[in-house]
C-alpha cells in the first residue's frame, strides 16, 4: 500500500504520489494501448478521438489505483 499523505522527494523536488502514478500510467499503459488502437484502426468506430483518449486514460488510472490498493478518501457520509 502506498502512503498518499507524504510526498516523494526526488532530488529536492516534492512530487505527490498520485502524480507519479498518473505519469507511470500514461507512459506504461496509455501510450501502448493508444498505439494499438491506432494500428488496428479502432478510432474509426468513435465520433470524437480526444474524448476517447480522456476516457481511456481515466479508466486505466482508476483500474491502476484500485489494483494498487490505495486508501479511499474518507467522505464521512451519513449513510
Amino acid at each position: 500500500m502506498i502512503d498518499l499523505s507524504s510526498d516523494l522527494d526526488l532530488m529536492g523536488v516534492f512530487v505527490p504520489p498520485m502524480g507519479m502514478i498518473g505519469i507511470a500510467v500514461f507512459l506504461l499503459l496509455f501510450l501502448p494501448v493508444r498505439m494499438a488502437m491506432i494500428r488496428w484502426r479502432i478510432y474509426r468506430l468513435f465520433w470524437h478521438r480526444g474524448l476517447v483518449d480522456v476516457c481511456l486514460y481515466a479508466v486505466l488510472l482508476g483500474i491502476t489505483v484500485v489494483l494498487l490498493g490505495l486508501p479511499r478518501a474518507d467522505l464521512n457520509l451519513p449513510f
